[in-house]
């Protein structure tokens, strides 16, 4: 059961991603930084501070996405869904997760 989720999870943050499949010289431009940039606003469901630090399930999915790819995980936190999007079509942002 968590490995189905977890494969429905990760297809929904997939899905947000501008140039879906990603390019291979985005994925190795994400490398090169050494950081995956994510825009997301504040939500239970995305991205929160819990009592243990980060949370969320797109930020959990967010962060071994990261890890998979042996970067670092950058959090941009906004108040609504629009403003994650356009860190993506401006390039400031890798993937937008905004549930």
């Amino acid at each position: 059961m968590r490995a189905i989720l977890f494969i429905v999870a990760a297809s929904v943050l997939l899905w947000s991603v501008a140039d879906y499949p990603p390019e291979p010289a985005h994925l190795e431009r994400i490398k090169r930084a050494g950081k995956l940039v994510v825009a997301t606003v504040n939500g239970p469901t995305t991205y929160y501070r819990g009592a243990f630090g980060p949370a969320g399930l797109e930020y959990d999915l967010a962060r071994r996405f990261a890890d998979y790819l042996g970067v670092d995980l950058e959090i941009v936190a906004l108040p609504r869904p629009l403003q994650a999007l356009r860190l993506l079509r401006e390039g400031r942002a890798d993937i937008a997760a905004t549930g």
